[in-house]
């Protein structure tokens, strides 16, 4: 074993630490996406440009079936962000767990 059972123990600590700081999340993925109106004197309407926007397209699944909303700035799409960051936290708590498991 490359850590001592301590050293793990205090790491999953600092992470169960962090979990609750986390709040409200979403579980799901965010699309931005970019629009042309189709108004001929528009400044989308030159091919350079990427067009209106950035929308954020938050999409999931709920009970087999797909859902999509698009979601200004703010806490909404902060949700979704928050999902990544605790996904991580658990995953890391995981494979801790999971060294921890052979000196019990």
């Amino acid at each position: 074993m490359t850590e001592d059972l301590q050293n793990l123990e205090d790491r999953r600590d600092r992470l169960y630490q962090k979990l609750p700081s986390f709040g409200d999340f979403r579980l799901g993925i965010i699309s931005q996406t970019y629009t042309r109106c189709g108004k001929n004197n528009c400044a989308c309407a030159d091919k350079d440009p990427a067009g209106h926007g950035p929308r954020y397209l938050w999409n999931t699944t709920r009970q087999g079936r797909s859902l999509a909303q698009h979601l200004r700035l703010g806490p909404k799409l902060d949700q979704v962000y928050n999902r990544r960051s605790a996904q991580m936290a658990a995953t890391q708590t995981f494979d801790t767990n999971v060294c921890v498991g052979p000196y019990r």
